[in-house]
């Protein structure tokens, strides 16, 4: 194996300290790739070999790939070119999702999409290759070519170089960045098990399964129906809207976060900037509304939004629990028999106006809306460690490898 002299990482494990060096991926791992078998012959599929495809691309970069949505069968392995690669196989995609990449759970096939390598024994890890595979994917995506798909040739991986340590250095960082890994995925399971809690706890609470008592034990009054449009004035009429504000349009709001706003003259403004918010406001979104990218609006200064949002101001009820409220499913739900549209439902503000919804009384709403909040200060809270955590990750990555 010929190696050239290469640089050393910016962070390192105390213990080693020989310089890394620079050879073939070849040298490093046995590179193989796979094959589609043909579609015209059905006994070829519905086997017991799962095959990764381009079908599969959103179950890469998360380390192991375990399923596929794919398999086929042993005659399909046999009359074409595919190829049963074993358990630890890492993979990367060529063409569409280029540079994803991921550690084969099982034993597994691959389309002709995909370009594999197992690492050789004694000479590389599997973990570190896939490591080393993240670090590289900008430069993946930089390279690949092509009008509508991009790709990236198979003469492309012959030459491709890595710089690697000895065994034991790839192995210890391996371990500590699958650490890592195995850190955020401890934190998106705590994250999705309180989500679960607080669905299941708003499906209780909504359908009055689950009622709040008064300081004196006994039970509030009984929640009255009423259409939506008498529970919050829908979109306010506004005072002319300010000569500079911060515009929030429908890509400004996920799961309920404001993302930094684009700062606006009203000259430049498009036509739809024409809700002015108040601390308090409700925004609820109008097209594809199962999406629930709803908003409570808590900020001070000069905010417009977008039309493609109702505005809901509730000055006689708990602004809290009307935004707990539009999130259920049972809303939703409502929401969804009055759109039209297919690729883009959308409710009109009429409509929405017309929904009928149960409301109970003012201080148990804020005791609901007050225990809810403190669910999603929760989330909140560990989906802070999340990207802090994966933060960390990718500084780590920028510099333990060379």
């Amino acid at each position: 194996m010929s190696m050239e002299k290469t640089m050393v990482p910016q962070s390192r494990f105390r213990e080693f300290s020989d310089e890394w060096a620079t050879s073939l991926l070849d040298d490093y791992a046995t590179r193989g790739s796979g094959h589609t078998p043909s579609k015209s012959h059905p006994e070829y599929y519905d086997g017991d070999i799962p095959w990764i495809s381009l079908t599969d691309s959103k179950s890469l970069d998360k380390g192991f790939i375990d399923s596929t949505k794919t398999k086929i069968t042993d005659l399909g392995i046999k009359n074409s070119s595919a190829v049963v690669h074993p358990k630890g196989t890492v993979l990367l995609s060529r063409d569409a999702g280029v540079g994803k990449s991921a550690v084969m759970q099982n034993s597994m096939a691959v389309s002709q999409h995909f370009i594999v390598w197992k690492p050789k024994s004694g000479v590389s890890t599997t973990w570190f290759l896939y490591y080393w595979l993240q670090i590289m994917k900008p430069h993946f995506e930089r390279i690949a070519v092509g009008s509508t798909i991009k790709t990236i040739g198979l003469p492309f991986f012959k030459k491709l170089k890595i710089a690697a340590p000895t065994l034991p250095e790839q192995e210890k960082i391996a371990a500590f960045l699958t650490s890592v890994d195995a850190r955020i995925e401890q934190l998106k399971r705590k994250k999705s098990l309180l989500q679960d809690y607080k669905k299941g706890v708003m499906q209780r609470l909504f359908s009055q399964q689950l009622r709040f008592k008064d300081q004196n034990g006994n039970p509030y009054p009984d929640w009255q129906e009423k259409k939506l449009g008498d529970a919050v004035e829908i979109n306010p009429k506004s005072a002319l809207l300010p000569d500079t504000f911060l515009y929030i349009d429908l890509e400004s709001v996920n799961d309920g976060v404001l993302s930094p706003p684009r700062e606006m003259i009203i000259s430049d403004a498009p036509s739809r900037a024409q809700r002015l918010m108040q601390k308090g406001d409700v925004l609820y979104q109008m097209v594809r509304p199962y999406q629930k990218n709803n908003l409570q609006f808590q900020n001070d200064g000069d905010y417009v939004a977008s039309t493609g949002f109702a505005q809901l101001r509730a000055s006689n009820n708990s602004s809290d629990f009307i935004y707990q409220l539009l999130l259920t499913d049972r809303f939703t739900d409502s929401v969804l028999k009055r759109c039209t549209g297919t690729s883009y439902p959308a409710i009109n503000s009429s409509d929405l106006a017309d929904i009928l919804i149960q409301v109970p009384h003012p201080t148990e709403q804020t005791k609901i809306a007050n225990f809810l909040s403190t669910l999603d200060t929760k989330i909140e809270q560990v989906t802070q460690q999340i990207t802090q955590t994966q933060t960390f990750k990718k500084g780590l990555l920028q510099q333990m490898f060379v």
